[in-house]
């Protein structure tokens, strides 16, 4: 079934690119030139699938590591895969972004800080309420989400 899924997704992104988030594809370029930052990834979804969705929105390319569905089913478990693989890079610290409650959650479980972004269905106030320690409304403004990103946590 995921080899036919991922086939299914294949012939999707072939058919139609997925768009970034406005500032994302800067942002990223931004990360990625730093010499202090290392970018992966933690998501749900297989592995494989993660890299055909963001091929397709051309944002993949320079996530060194990452904790994928294929890892593990549990959030939580999903980013300590994507921990681990990190900080065999030589990672000593870490923060997760989200957009849902869920993602907060997992990473908190996960021994980590994150940021939430209002970029989905949930709002600033919602991803804060579950505690968040940083919360954006999204990543049009790239050099505040950067400096905010990159910057002491409260």
């Amino acid at each position: 079934m995921l080899v036919r899924y991922l086939e299914a997704l294949a012939q999707q992104c072939a058919r139609n690119a997925y768009e970034a988030l406005p500032g994302v594809a800067a942002l990223l370029q931004r990360l990625r030139a730093r010499a202090d930052v290392l970018l992966g990834l933690c998501t749900g979804n297989l592995a494989r699938g993660a890299e055909l969705k963001l091929t397709c929105a051309g944002l993949w390319g320079g996530f060194r590591f990452g904790g994928y569905g294929s890892d593990a089913e549990p959030r939580a478990d999903i980013v300590r895969a994507a921990w681990a693989s990190a900080r065999e890079l030589g990672a000593t610290e870490a923060l997760v972004i989200g957009d849902t409650p869920r993602d907060v959650l997992a990473a908190h479980e996960a021994g980590l800080p994150v940021c939430g972004v209002a970029t989905g269905r949930y709002t600033v106030h919602e991803l804060a309420e579950h505690g968040a320690e940083l919360v954006l409304p999204g990543f049009a403004d790239v050099e505040q989400t950067e400096r905010l990103l990159l910057g002491p946590l409260r």
